[in-house]
């Protein structure tokens, strides 16, 4: 009976352990929207310290005149907006990363016609030192040569900008992010 007993508070023990140690973003709670992030970053409740884990590299912003269907067609009534982010391990250590990239809601709600943010992913990415992940992300917008020449100003006036709300190992970290 007593053996029993000690079996099964072992085994008890394991599985608290087991979950314990598993790194999943469950309880993690993200932002909405770019305003969001924005405040987070003038109310200083980020620091420059994941510069000690990650490298963050976004490439120039690139409009697709045309919308590319998922069947391969061509719709010439919209454009894409494509944006590409590199994050780089720069530690020695492995991490675990996450993420949400924001477009500005300064042309969401103007110029997008598609998502508007990105991520997160249901489980946290492990990076291996030196590892990379390229992030590919576009949306479709507004026929850009549909746009008057202040709808243009405007809309390129935003387009190189991301909002990042960034997890790493568990630790939170707000961006903005342009080539």
């Amino acid at each position: 009976m007593i053996r029993k007993i000690i079996i099964k508070i072992l085994l008890f023990t394991v599985i608290l352990i087991g979950v314990g140690c598993q790194n999943n973003n469950v309880d993690i709670q993200y932002l909405e929207n770019s305003d969001e992030v924005k405040k987070q970053i003038e109310l200083g409740n980020s620091s420059n310290s994941y510069k000690k884990y990650v490298g963050i590299e976004m490439k120039e912003t690139e409009i697709r005149l045309e919308h590319l269907m998922e069947d391969g067609s061509k719709n010439e009534n919209n454009s894409d907006l494509y944006y590409n982010v590199i994050f780089t391990n720069i530690s020695q250590d492995d991490i675990y990363i996450n993420l949400k990239l924001f477009i500005p809601e300064e042309i969401n709600s103007k110029y997008i016609l598609g998502d508007y943010t990105l991520g997160p992913k249901k489980e946290d990415v492990l990076l291996k030192p030196g590892e990379k992940i390229n992030i590919k992300y576009g949306t479709i917008t507004k026929k850009y040569s549909s746009l008057t020449e202040s709808e243009k100003e405007e809309y390129n006036k935003f387009k190189d900008i991301l909002y990042l709300e960034l997890l790493i190992n568990n630790t939170k970290y707000y961006l903005k992010l342009t080539p």
